[in-house]
């Protein structure tokens, strides 16, 4: 597997001589696809209903999860990133932690995997899935990330995702709604004209 692990990175990996253009794309997906994901999320806020903001307070708490057990992962794993054991070329600055899984995709998964979960959100979860998957790309091709990471940080996504939407099911989706009230009882509140004295 390890072989395997090795080839495809050095497949996918670029080069300092590399096509400018893709390097730059790579550095964008790879730094700023969690801010367009949150964007994301934040647009399905204000559009979507109350189905849909619960999608999201799920999907938040998914990708929460997932972290966590990537933590633990690290803690009880530790695998070097390509650049610390001098495989193929490291596109951009990073700091020598644990490889894997990936914490950048892992976050992207889990949300995207999370809003596939539920039919009021699947649109805004493939979107998401999209872009977890060009990130996971990216990280591979600058260096910082082996393929088994983003395939590690996708199985950590579906345990994620499992764990908050059915064994934990009804009692995050009371959490969610918690919120969801809280968010609509403010709009209402700011959108109620002033009472003149």
């Amino acid at each position: 597997m390890q072989h395997l692990n090795q080839f495809v990175f050095l497949l996918v990996n670029g080069s300092p001589g590399a096509v400018p253009g893709v390097q730059i794309v790579a550095r964008l997906l790879a730094q700023w696809s969690i801010y367009a994901v949150a964007a994301i999320m934040l647009l399905a806020w204000v559009r979507g209903g109350s189905k849909a903001r619960i999608s999201l307070v799920l999907a938040g708490m998914t990708a929460v999860l997932g972290l966590l057990m990537n933590m633990a992962i690290g803690t009880l794993w530790y695998v070097p990133r390509p650049f610390a054991v001098g495989a193929g070329h490291m596109l951009m600055d990073h700091a020598v932690d644990a490889s894997f899984p990936s914490d950048h995709t892992t976050v992207l998964f889990s949300v995207a995997l999370s809003l596939l979960a539920r039919t009021a959100s699947r649109r805004w979860g493939m979107s998401a899935l999209v872009v977890g998957i060009g990130t996971g790309w990216a990280r591979v091709y600058l260096g910082v990330h082996w393929p088994l990471d983003i395939a590690g940080s996708l199985l950590v996504a579906a345990l994620s995702t499992w764990l908050i939407h059915m064994v934990l099911g009804r009692t995050v989706v009371a959490m969610a709604s918690v919120f969801d009230r809280a968010y609509r009882r403010i709009l209402a509140q700011l959108s109620s004209p002033v009472r003149r004295r």
